[in-house]
């Protein structure tokens, strides 16, 4: 298992803003590194995908626990 896949597992158990926080943190770290770190962007995708699905799942039913 790549770290990535590994982060992507570990993030799937967060909520929604806790993961849109670690994309944001994500984001900040790679544009102040002089070297940008490959990012793999199906992954990225894959997560932002699995927020919007939660975001709506709580909309729609009104659970937090989501």
């Amino acid at each position: 298992m790549t770290p990535a896949e590994q982060v992507l597992l570990i993030m799937q158990q967060l909520p929604a803003e806790q993961q849109q926080a670690v994309l944001h943190f994500a984001e900040a770290l790679r544009s102040t590194s002089k070297a940008a770190p490959k990012v793999n962007q199906a992954v990225l995708v894959d997560v932002e995908q699995r927020r919007d699905l939660q975001r709506a799942q709580r909309e729609m039913w009104g659970d937090d626990d989501v």
